[in-house]
């Protein structure tokens, strides 16, 4: 750190030390703690109608202010930087979601059969990056604890490929993407 950082932060130190003085004297004024001399000083040589209460009064809104503009750019950019990340997750999602639309169409275009279709999906990135988020029966089904039969008359995809798409429309209401 150069000699400039340094005096950069005796600075900021001396000011918000200066600063934390300034609002714990105004609070101790408003609330009547602390010698009377303080407040009999700030008031000294002002008009008449000046009165310590109101001196108090006066530096306690100052402080409140100033205290309160700098909590208040915190919490605006907190604010704006969590809704950055809302919409940043949310366009991540609908980005992985497209890409396994596309995987099922693709495997299914090159091969229909059910056990060629699983073993892709087990081999794709895609599958791994959902798998926390697919419900325990579809896991089951891949990991053959249930045993699929073909139900379903006039069936063009394979069975996992249609649970899988099932999968990928749950996840779309869940993450409301719909």
């Amino acid at each position: 750190m150069g000699a400039d950082g340094i005096f950069a932060k005796a600075l900021a130190g001396g000011f918000f030390g200066k600063l934390a003085g300034g609002v714990f004297m105004a609070v101790c004024l408003a609330f009547g703690f602390g010698p009377d001399k303080w407040a009999k000083f700030i008031v000294t040589g002002l008009p008449i109608w000046v009165t310590p209460v109101l001196a108090q009064a006066v530096f306690l809104t100052l402080a409140t202010l100033t205290f309160g503009s700098f909590i208040w750019s915190f919490l605006t950019r907190y604010n704006s930087v969590s809704q950055q990340q809302a919409a940043e997750l949310k366009s991540n999602r609908r980005a992985l979601i497209a890409k396994a639309r596309d995987f099922v169409s693709r495997t299914v275009r090159q091969n229909p059969d059910d056990i060629y279709f699983q073993n892709q999906l087990e081999s794709d990135q895609i599958f791994y990056i959902l798998r926390p988020h697919l419900s325990a029966h579809f896991n089951q089904v891949l990991m053959g604890r249930v045993v699929l039969y073909q139900s379903r008359p006039g069936a063009t995809l394979p069975q996992t490929a249609w649970l899988f798409i099932r999968e990928i429309e749950r996840l779309e209401k869940e993450w409301n993407l719909t």
